[in-house]
């Protein structure tokens, strides 16, 4: 009976970049010369490094709970990875309401506004340096779907 691999989701260059930052930063190697390289090479590398520590720092401390990251040079992206790289893909699209979805998620209410205020301005760097997100694959909707009750 064959069997199926699983599927590796390829990452643009800017998912990769802010994933490999992510876990650099997490295993406290956030130091290492090559972030700063890497960073080095754009216009805004410094100010979008800068923004990406507040996001990290912001989510961290609003989170609802401990977000799983996974360590340097893993192929593979955990599902907390692949919600931040949405959440700023929908950053990107100034898409409010995917935002506040995601961070309905994600965030406990007190720290929704901060958290919110870093994504939009990782987002704004990220688009200035030219680093798009892939865009989210379906919208949010425009409103509360209704549920009809059956007795």
């Amino acid at each position: 009976m064959p069997t199926t691999q699983p599927q590796l989701h390829v990452l643009s260059f800017p998912e990769h970049l802010l994933v490999w930052t992510w876990r650099k930063l997490v295993s406290g190697r956030g130091g290492c010369p090559l972030v700063g390289r890497e960073y080095a090479a754009f216009d805004g590398g410094e100010e979008m490094l800068v923004a990406l520590a507040a996001f990290l720092r912001a989510l961290g401390q609003g989170s609802r709970r401990a977000l799983s990251v996974g360590p340097p040079g893993c192929l593979g992206m955990t599902a907390d990875e692949r919600q931040m790289l949405a959440l700023l893909a929908a950053g990107q699209c100034e898409d409010e309401t995917l935002i506040a979805a995601h961070l309905d998620w994600l965030v406990r209410p007190e720290s929704r506004d901060g958290v919110a205020a870093a994504v939009r301005c990782l987002a704004r760097t990220l688009t200035a340096n030219d680093l798009d997100l892939p865009r989210p694959a379906i919208a949010a909707m425009s409103a509360a779907p209704m549920l009809a009750v059956v007795n």
